[in-house]
């Protein structure tokens, strides 16, 4: 059984929608934790590589490089006023 990979800019997705999405399928501890067990399946030569650890993996990796590429794209955004996503002054503290 192959991944299925769904590419979600073909869906018109804003920044803001591509962010929430991610970070509400994982957490940044979830994200660290699928890493190294893909890791160490692979590295190690795990003989219990399933279908669904690889959709898993693949769905993990669409999902970081659609949200990399969405944090490039606002970062480049130079008359960027405020921040699409939190609505705060371009440069105010985050926190």
């Amino acid at each position: 059984m192959g991944a299925v990979i769904i590419n979600m800019r073909e869906y018109g997705q804003t920044p803001q929608q591509v962010i929430s999405a991610f970070f509400s399928a994982y957490t940044p501890l979830a994200v660290q934790e699928s890493l190294w067990k893909f890791f160490r399946e692979y590295t190690l030569g795990n003989a219990c590589v399933t279908d669904q650890s690889l959709e898993g993996m693949a769905i993990l990796f669409d999902g970081l490089i659609d949200l990399v590429t969405v944090i490039d794209a606002l970062n480049q955004v130079e008359s960027m006023v405020n921040c699409p996503y939190c609505g705060k002054p371009a440069g105010a503290d985050p926190g």
